[in-house]
């Protein structure tokens, strides 16, 4: 049985009531980010465009009810394993979540009753040499006792949305390469792990790319055979010298994995069914859209970090 008529047949009146929630939280979370990217400009206006890209994006993968879901748990899980990545690297710290940078950073380009910046004398990104500067000043700017723990579990994937192209643009600035609001989505549709996801960024890095242009070469779009095998070689080396016990053949069918879930839109609903069941048992449990977890973890993405 395919997504649909395995799943989608049988959603309930609660969770369609939580889709059409989070759809209509993403819609005006788009429009809202695009408005804050205009005003703000510069780095941190990027941020904002960028997070509002992703929503956009993401939001336009499967249609009907549980459309808004698959597009959260996509955002979760690129934003889950984006965290873990920042918290290595430097660029955060241990203890601090992606929800949490994404509320500061919104508070940095909040716009008050006239559509000005709220706050026009804070140092902006531009002011500071990485991100992890720039995060320990927001941090002083809005210290742990001012965050609203409501709003932002009321506005959770915005939040989060926000600092995940936040956490982006600093992982971009630290590897030398840009990561871009496709990259973000394919981790999420194809629920790469993180060991996989350095492994890619290695090889685009070595192959000289600008940017990490994982869906172009999934996708096929816009590169020629030799260019699209070049590339297949280079994440075939990058995955082995991270994971030695894989063989050749194991990295070719993961790929075809990942193929799979970015160019099949119902393949992302495939690979998430439980987790979409365990939302759905959670709606029918009568939980308000707000106190819904959304951080069921599937057992396939404890077997690789």
């Amino acid at each position: 049985m395919g997504f649909f008529s395995a799943i989608g047949s049988f959603v309930s009146g609660a969770i369609s009531a939580v889709g059409r929630c989070i759809g209509g939280a993403i819609k005006t979370a788009v429009g809202s980010l695009s408005h804050i990217a205009r005003t703000a400009g510069g780095a941190l206006g990027g941020i904002f465009g960028k997070a509002a890209g992703l929503l956009s994006r993401a939001a336009s993968i499967v249609a009907g009810p549980l459309g808004p879901i698959v597009t959260q748990i996509i955002i979760e899980v690129a934003a889950r394993v984006i965290e873990r990545i920042a918290q290595e690297l430097g660029i955060i710290d241990k203890d601090d979540k992606v929800e949490e940078v994404g509320y500061r950073l919104e508070e940095a380009g909040a716009l008050d009753d006239n559509g000005q910046l709220k706050h026009p004398e804070w140092k902006r990104p531009e002011d500071f040499d990485n991100l992890h500067d720039y995060y320990a000043y927001l941090k002083q700017m809005v210290p742990d006792e001012s965050i609203d723990y409501g709003k932002m579990k009321q506005n959770r994937l915005r939040y989060v949305a926000v600092g995940t192209a936040g956490l982006s643009e600093g992982w971009s600035q630290r590897m030398g390469i840009a990561i871009t609001d496709s990259f973000i989505l394919a981790i999420g549709r194809a629920n790469l792990r993180q060991g996989e996801i350095t492994a890619i960024v290695n090889a685009f890095k070595g192959l000289g790319f600008s940017s990490v242009e994982l869906e172009a070469f999934l996708r096929g779009n816009g590169l020629s055979i030799s260019e699209l095998n070049r590339i297949r070689e280079a994440i075939i080396s990058s995955y082995q010298a991270l994971y030695p016990d894989k063989t050749a053949d194991d990295i070719r069918l993961r790929i075809q994995e990942w193929r799979r879930a970015v160019c099949d839109d119902a393949a992302v609903g495939e690979q998430y069914k439980d987790w979409i069941q365990d939302i759905q048992n959670q709606a029918d449990q009568g939980l308000a859209p707000e106190d819904i977890d959304f951080h069921y973890e599937p057992a396939y993405t404890k077997d690789m970090k």
